[in-house]
């Protein structure tokens, strides 16, 4: 626990790259199911004592009278200093010099060094390790919180006296481990595009392509939303099976029932992530960067089909109750993926529906032996309680905005505007990610109670027991999932004879995925013309762009091979225009359509 008013969280790196298909964690080796290893921990942890993050020591009294300084334990002061080489002493001894390192035992992560002063006339102060403390007026102690250093260089200072020393602060028995839930990880955005008079349209990924994202999260408490954490990082199944291993099996043999139970607990994790061959089949591996990815397959193709239009029928992706162990030693936490119960993705209108649900003012009763309490209100149809849903719906845009909602362009890059002509029609939008990787990011915050007294400790946030904690998670662009692959997407348009509509398509450096808004056609057309193939006979059914501004614009001819651009978007100047080999120069005006342009 650092310093109390330093607003500072913990961060720990997941990187999520999901293919989006769904599956669960085999049973790993041992018979340990996830289920299984994690209701064994939290029974165990619940019967342990963990040890204080924080503890306060008293090194001793400086006299601001004499500047001598008197040491609560002699062990606490560093000697460097010779002795011998003195001609005139009989019998000569030779000159020996004496290093002996001072050392503070602790049994907690951080510790706060309390420095005393008598005799004190004027300001009384502590430097440890370059940051000065002064005592407040009268007093005579001053508190330092050293956090969770392990080299101490410290001085005190009164009037014009001083004294200076080190030590080292050796701590035992921090190693801890554990597991706790995530109510909902979020993973991908699925845009659902603008419908057509006739609610047909839609939006298909392809098997081969990835969508996910990069997580950071910091921590707070309830009691405490200024208090920083300790350091932590994720590692993949094997790395993490091999130090709870490891771990495990060292403290086992400690004869202290603290260090037997950590053990305990690090064997059932070590035995819960199961061989190589199981965690390779789960798809989890961890990135030059300690994040987390996991690779679902490419076996089902995921798509929108809710015919809501944007803002209610996207879906969110996320992992349901995703469960995660922790290994602590008192510097650094460890974390990684036990498993979760399954990959939900429901629209944003059922998201909305539950949240609707949730905040009516209902109250959901539970028995219990004392009769009827009040229980934690979940929606009946994604098991979420309303922050993590409002949390969810938060990561769309479109939600509660509409399908022409201004779009952030660090985070949304734009890619084309398409104007369907006619009939069915299929198109495929690109984005390259590797040559115009942008980093960006959007936050999700998830309440728990699952964490317990034991992670708290080790995270350094100051709670005793078991509390509830808020995740504040930021998903971030991954440069080295997203910019390693063309991301790509199939939109199905429908189109009665007479209907005109336009949609700009946005790329979601976030989640990898694309987003649809809504584009108003002008009345006149900006240009306007019939294409034709090279036998002379009309280009039918064939893509046409026009671009202006280094921004692109489609189209499809009809069957007569005509073509026209009505999209809003488009500004006036210079432009081209093209179908297949030909390209020819036009000038817009807005007002002034060009018609009657031939392509040939």
């Amino acid at each position: 626990m650092r310093n109390k008013l330093e607003k500072k969280s913990i961060r720990w790196a997941i990187a999520i790259s999901l293919l989006l298909t769904g599956f669960s964690f085999k049973q790993s080796a041992y018979g340990q199911t996830p289920e299984k290893t994690y209701f064994q921990v939290k029974q165990i942890e619940g019967t342990i004592k963990w040890p204080n993050i924080y503890v306060t020591k008293k090194i001793g009294v400086f006299d601001a009278a004499t500047g001598q300084f008197a040491f609560t334990s002699a062990s606490l002061r560093t000697i460097d200093e010779t002795i011998g080489g003195d001609p005139g002493e009989k019998p000569y001894q030779k000159p020996q010099h004496i290093h002996e390192e001072g050392q503070l035992l602790v049994q907690a992560t951080d510790v706060g060094l309390i420095f005393e002063v008598k005799n004190r006339n004027g300001d009384f102060s502590a430097t440890v390790n370059g940051k000065k403390f002064n005592a407040p007026p009268n007093a005579n102690t001053v508190t330092v919180n050293a956090g969770d250093v392990t080299k101490v260089k410290w001085s005190v200072h009164s009037d014009n006296k001083g004294f200076a020393n080190e030590f080292k602060i050796v701590r035992s028995n921090l190693y801890g481990g554990g597991a706790f839930i995530v109510p909902a990880l979020p993973v991908a955005v699925l845009y659902e595009p603008p419908m057509d008079a006739q609610q047909k349209n839609y939006a298909s990924y392809s098997t081969s392509k990835s969508v996910g994202t990069t997580i950071k999260s910091g921590w707070t408490s309830e009691q405490s939303t200024t208090t920083p954490a300790n350091p932590s990082q994720f590692r993949n199944a094997m790395q993490f099976k091999a130090d709870a291993d490891k771990a495990g099996t060292a403290l086992s043999k400690v004869p202290n029932p603290y260090a037997q139970a950590i053990g305990t607990i690090l064997q059932i994790l070590a035995a819960g992530m199961g061989s190589a061959g199981a965690s390779t089949q789960s798809g989890t591996s961890v990135t030059s960067e300690n994040a987390l990815i996991l690779n679902a397959g490419q076996e089902v193709s995921y798509g929108t089909a809710a015919k809501l239009g944007p803002g209610l029928g996207d879906r969110i992706i996320y992992l349901k109750n995703a469960r995660l162990a922790w290994l602590g030693n008192g510097h650094m936490v460890n974390i990684s993926v036990l498993g979760y119960d399954k990959i939900s993705s429901p629209t944003a209108k059922t998201l909305k529906d539950d949240w609707t649900e949730l905040t009516s003012g209902l109250q959901i009763k539970t028995a219990s032996s004392n009769g009827v309490k009040s229980a934690p209100k979940l929606g009946s149809r994604t098991g979420l309680d309303s922050h993590t849903i409002l949390s969810l719906l938060k990561l769309d845009p479109f939600y509660g905005h509409g399908s022409q909602v201004n779009l952030d362009e660090s985070r949304f890059a734009y890619v084309d505007t398409y104007e369907p002509n006619g009939g069915a029609d299929s198109y495929k939008f690109v984005y390259d990610a590797a040559t115009s990787y942008l980093d960006a990011q959007t936050s999700f915050n998830v309440d728990t109670e699952e964490y317990s007294a034991g992670f708290l400790s080790f995270m350094g946030l100051g709670v005793t027991e078991t509390k509830k904690l808020t995740a504040k998670f930021t998903a971030h662009s991954s440069k080295e999932f997203h910019s390693s692959q063309k991301a790509e997407v199939s939109v199905h348009f429908y189109t009665k004879p007479d209907e005109i509509y336009s949609m700009a398509v946005y790329y979601d450096r976030v989640f990898g995925t694309f987003a649809f808004k809504n584009v108003v056609p002008n009345q006149l057309e900006w240009v306007s013309g019939i294409a034709h193939a090279s036998n002379g006979q009309p280009a039918a059914k064939q893509v046409v762009t026009l671009t202006i501004g280094g921004k692109k614009y489609s189209t499809r001819t009809d069957a007569e091979g005509r073509y026209s651009f009505r999209s809003s978007n488009i500004t006036g100047g210079d432009a081209q225009i093209e179908i297949g080999n030909i390209r020819k120069p036009v000038r817009l005006q807005t007002g002034k359509p060009v018609r009657n342009l031939e392509l040939r």
